[in-house]
């Protein structure tokens, strides 16, 4: 029977790496660019404060031209401390 530490470890591990993927964030993208943006990207990653957002080519240029007022929108509604910066993929 597994301690209650290595229980633990793996449910902080799985949380870890959830935060990692982005996955808490991808709501709070998705409202914060709105229904249409949303179809046309997906939050891919969030490491080092670093959002990585996957877009179709599209839609990157348009995206990057937002780049600061998205975040300030993002950082508004998780916190200035938690993303520094979001980059763009095609």
């Amino acid at each position: 029977m597994k301690s209650l530490r290595d229980s633990l470890g793996v449910v902080l591990g799985k949380v870890a790496a959830d935060l990692r993927s982005g996955a808490p964030l991808t709501p709070i993208w998705n409202e914060v660019v709105g229904e249409l943006i949303a179809r046309h990207s997906k939050v891919r990653s969030l490491e080092r404060g670093v959002l990585t957002v996957t877009c179709e080519p599209a839609w990157r240029a348009a995206l990057e031209a937002e780049r600061a007022t998205l975040l300030t929108r993002l950082r508004t509604r998780v916190g200035e401390s938690q993303i520094s910066s979001v980059v763009f993929e095609s």
